[in-house]
């Protein structure tokens, strides 16, 4: 697998050229705005983003702006139509937005600085499932308007008539992972109900070591690299400790990278300029638990979730 270590990276001026970041910068502010924050590592990545495409900063912090700023942005467009629905929600968002280090690198587990991106990956699955199609009931305690049951599921979801409570874990180690599937196993079978679930690991942290970026040759490139590197953890995984009861897991990543690739500009020997951006890549993979009743239905939701996926990106 290729990295790029910060200081390999083309001059930040040439990028800027090439690609528009405006747009993100612009989604960036009106999250804030959104979530009435006014302080925290989200009011900062503008400027770093708007610095770094300007050549005016090439600062670890600069490089990965952009990846850390998509999460905000997505965070706005999923919930931002929604967020009526789930009262208290919203402050609990604009609080895990403000909170913790600038960048994923800097998060340090001794002082639970990372707690608050455990918290928002929580936002991150309830949002994208509710995207997808699926009926969610509560998230991180809080009901849907309407709602009556006690739900204790960091995302409770209803899915062809059937509840299950979604147990969301992001582990800081490799050699964790299985660790902390055990514990959301134990999570969902303790509650009163439903008793069943489906467990999302976001691989992020793990999949890539400090101080790097994926360099690649395409998005398509980028997306089947990504995947590789999360292949190994749901291919090593222990499924006979799970049990019936759980339908299956979720895996998610997210990942900074370089992507290379050749400009429509032709120099004047006839070859093509090359062209260097910054893409945040990000996968989801279902993986069905096959000893469990219920994994036709965690399938139906893969399936949705990918159809969503190819709408969005489209």
């Amino acid at each position: 697998m290729e990295y790029n270590q910060f200081k390999m990276n083309t001059a930040p001026s040439t990028r800027s050229r090439i690609f528009d970041s405006s747009e993100l910068v612009a989604q960036l502010e009106k999250g804030c705005i959104w979530a009435q924050i006014d302080r925290g590592r989200a009011t900062q990545y503008a400027k770093l983003i708007t610095d770094f495409f300007d050549g005016r900063g090439d600062r670890q912090e600069h490089v990965l702006a952009y990846h850390e700023a998509t999460d905000i942005a997505e965070i706005y467009k999923l919930w931002s139509l929604r967020i009526d629905e789930f009262p208290g929600l919203k402050e609990k968002i604009s609080e895990t937005l403000k909170s913790g280090p600038l960048i994923q690198d800097n998060e340090n587990i001794a002082a639970s600085s990372n707690r608050p991106r455990n918290n928002a990956f929580a936002f991150f699955v309830a949002g994208r499932l509710q995207a997808a199609g699926c009926e969610v009931l509560a998230v991180d305690g809080i009901n849907r308007i309407g709602e009556t049951g006690l739900w204790f599921g960091d995302v409770t979801v209803r899915h062809q008539s059937l509840v299950f409570d979604i147990q969301c874990k992001r582990p800081q180690f490799s050699d964790t992972v299985e660790r902390n599937v055990d514990k959301a196993r134990k999570q969902i079978l303790s509650a009163p109900v439903p008793r069943m679930g489906i467990i999302a690991i976001d691989t992020s942290v793990i999949i890539r070591p400090r101080g790097t970026l994926l360099s690649a040759q395409s998005v398509a490139s980028a997306s089947r690299k990504l995947t590789d590197l999360i292949q190994p953890y749901a291919e090593t995984l222990h499924r006979e400790n799970v049990g019936p009861e759980i339908a299956g897991l979720i895996w998610f990543g997210g990942m900074p990278c370089m992507i290379t690739e050749p400009s429509r500009i032709l120099r004047s020997t006839g070859e093509r300029y090359e062209i260097t951006r910054p893409y945040s890549a990000r996968e989801i993979a279902v993986d069905l638990n096959h000893s469990s009743p219920h994994a036709v239905t965690l399938l139906n939701i893969g399936e949705q979730l990918n159809h969503w996926l190819r709408v969005k990106w489209n």
